[in-house]
């Protein structure tokens, strides 16, 4: 008898490892929600908010990026504050503070650029140039410096990506180059900048391995933004907003900078770099929408049929990352780490 109860109760035991089993597509999951939602879609609202007190006020791109250097400065003083370990150790090893200063600088060099693209372009296509820019940047980092091979899924996608972003701007650009408009290509050309010096600054942060990365990063961010905005302010025609109206939408693009700035870093943590570069994809859509409903500004046949061809892609490296995941639970299921390979080197 004691022999059949001790083989009866050890069958008990065997499913508590389906919760760990299952917490790597949970990991993946938080990933894909983190760059397709907060990442992509709450980026597609930051052009109308700087739109807003802009076409009103002449606001500064500096006051913007600066009151975002505070925010995420303050944001990083007040979890530092409710830590147990208020040491240097808090920003992460010594030895990855320079690239923590030069992935703060490109993520400076990123939002600033961005955001002053939507003041010459429409903001669909900004945001189109941008990811578009994004993507092809993403791709020769990871085919060339990582030599990482991807999937027939995932080129397929980065196809659709290109497609859809060839689609909705070579009809605008060809006309704006007809007629010579040095606006609108200073729009494009730091629309590019933006896209490019995002890719890098993300696969920089992708190589951060230690577990205060993300206070090293805001920190760091608040500090460098706050050294350069401050100072840079004294040499141009200060004029703050007169309105509240222009001061909330400030203020709520310095928030959702940061959020976005979070959700980013923290996708390329959980899931390939490539893959988080299309799902960011989904502000296009957002950015087309909001232009057509909020703005009543015109959209064309071109930018509607190359924001679903974008849409498609972003569809397709959502199934990529799913299969990845799959597959890596299925060859090393008792593996819980979820760690990516880096892209770049840690002694970089």
């Amino acid at each position: 008898m004691l022999v059949t109860t001790e083989c009866t109760k050890r069958p008990h035991y065997t499913p508590v490892k389906k919760p760990s089993h299952c917490c790597k597509l949970f990991s993946s999951t938080k990933g894909i929600l983190a760059a397709l939602l907060a990442g992509g879609v709450l980026s597609g609202f930051i052009p109308i908010l700087i739109r807003l007190p802009e076409d009103s006020e002449n606001i500064s791109m500096l006051q913007i990026l600066l009151l975002c250097s505070l925010l995420h400065l303050l944001v990083s003083i007040f979890l530092l504050c409710h830590r147990k370990n208020r040491t240097w150790m808090c920003l992460g090893p010594t030895q990855t503070w320079p690239r923590g200063l030069i992935f703060s600088l490109i993520q400076l060099i990123c939002m600033g650029c961005a955001y002053t693209s939507f003041t010459h372009m429409p903001m669909g296509l900004t945001t189109t140039v941008t990811k578009g820019s994004y993507a092809i940047s993403s791709t020769v980092i990871v085919l060339c410096i990582a030599n990482f091979s991807l999937s027939a899924c995932t080129y397929m996608g980065l196809f659709c990506t290109l497609l859809g972003l060839l689609i909705s701007t070579l009809p605008g650009f060809i006309h704006s180059h007809s007629n010579l408009d040095l606006n609108v290509f200073l729009g494009y050309t730091l629309a590019c900048l933006g896209g490019a010096a995002r890719s890098v600054g993300l696969s920089i942060f992708q190589s951060f391995t230690h577990k205060a990365k993300f206070n090293g990063a805001l920190v760091l961010f608040g500090v460098v933004g706050c050294l350069i905005c401050g100072p840079a302010l004294l040499f141009i025609p200060l004029v703050w907003p007169g309105r509240v109206l222009s001061w909330v939408c400030m203020l709520t693009i310095a928030l959702l900078g940061l959020v976005i700035f979070m959700a980013s870093n923290y996708a390329v943590t959980m899931i390939h770099p490539v893959l988080v570069c299309g799902l960011l994809q989904s502000e296009v859509v957002t950015s087309f929408i909001i232009q057509s409903v909020t703005l009543k500004d015109p959209v064309g046949v071109p930018e509607i049929i190359g924001s679903c061809v974008t849409a498609v892609s972003f569809v397709l490296l959502i199934v990529e990352s799913i299969k990845q995941d799959a597959s890596r639970k299925n060859n090393n299921p008792h593996d819980g780490s979820g760690e990516k390979k880096s892209l770049i080197p840690a002694s970089m």
